[in-house]
C-alpha cells in the first residue's frame, strides 16, 4: 500500500538553536492537515547514540504517529518524492510501506531540498537517490 498527498508546502532547514535540520512536506503552510517531517541532529550526543535518538525521526501528520530510524530508500525527482518504510515504521506511522509526496516542479526550493536530503542521509544506510 502506497500513501500519497500534494505538498504545497516545502520546508527544507537547518535550525541554527538546535543544529537539526528538518525537511517537512505539507498540505498548506498553515493550517496543515497532512504532512511529513524528517529531522535529523547534526551533532547528537553519545547518550542520543546509545538512545537511538541519533537515527533520523519521521513524523506523519501528528506527533502520536513517528519513530526514529526506518527509512529503507528515499528518491526524489522534480515533481515528487517516495520514502519507502521498513515495516515497523509503517506500523508506527500508520502509513502503508511507501510514501509518496508530489509537489510543483517549479518549486523554488527543490535545490535545497536536494542538499539538505543529501546531508540527511550522508554517512546513513537509508540509499538516497537525485533525479533531478
Amino acid at each position: 500500500m502506497q500513501n500519497l498527498f500534494r505538498a504545497n508546502f516545502l520546508y527544507p532547514d537547518v535550525d541554527r538553536d538546535t543544529n537539526i535540520l528538518m525537511i517537512g512536506f505539507a498540505d498548506a503552510e498553515f493550517n496543515t492537515k497532512e504532512y511529513i517531517l524528517l529531522q535529523k541532529s547534526l551533532a547528537p550526543g553519545e547518550q542520543d547514540k546509545e538512545l537511538g535518538l541519533d537515527e533520523i525521526h519521521i513524523e506523519y501528520n501528528d506527533q502520536i504517529h513517528s519513530t526514529y530510524g526506518g527509512i529503507l530508500n528515499v528518491e526524489l525527482n522534480n515533481d515528487c518524492i517516495e520514502i519507502e518504510l521498513d515495516d515497523h515504521t509503517a506500523r508506527q506511522l500508520q502509513t502503508g510501506k511507501s510514501i509518496c509526496v508530489s509537489f510543483d516542479k517549479k518549486n523554488e526550493t527543490i535545490l535545497t531540498l536536494e542538499k539538505n536530503l543529501t546531508i540527511m542521509f550522508q554517512d546513513y544506510k537509508v540509499i538516497f537517490k537525485s533525479k533531478l
